[in-house]
């Protein structure tokens, strides 16, 4: 399983990596517990990158046939962040756009790495 990209969650308490093996596993930073492992049965192309949602809740996704996925990860990770409501997660976003304006741009940043991957697959 050779790894292609690794995102971390906003509070570094998880990890994804994306995988030459069409895979992405989702994993606890403090133990390396294997949270969760994500895969599209139609399809075996490599994940390229994958990036988190500010609240954890989703993981998007591009792999090497050009296809773009978002992967529901939140009933997942409820045992390793907790319970995240839906208010509280418009809220953080709110809040780190006026305080941490840095975190928003690193999520800004890794949807416009995927969405340049989309406009110019590798050849």
């Amino acid at each position: 399983m050779a790894c292609s990209h690794v995102s971390w969650s906003h509070d570094s308490r998880v990890f994804a990596t994306a995988s030459m093996d069409s895979h992405i596993r989702v994993v606890r930073a403090h133990d390396c517990h294997l949270c969760a492992i994500l895969s599209d049965s139609l399809s075996a192309a490599p994940v390229m990158e994958c990036e988190f949602t500010y609240d954890c809740a989703s993981i998007v996704s591009i792999s090497e046939d050009g296809v773009l996925r978002c992967w529901n990860v939140r009933t997942a990770l409820e045992p390793v962040l907790g319970q995240i409501t839906m208010l509280e997660s418009i809220e953080a976003v709110v809040a780190s756009a006026r305080k941490e304006p840095l975190a928003i741009s690193r999520l800004l940043t890794g949807f416009s790495s995927i969405q340049s991957r989309l406009r110019h697959p590798r050849a």
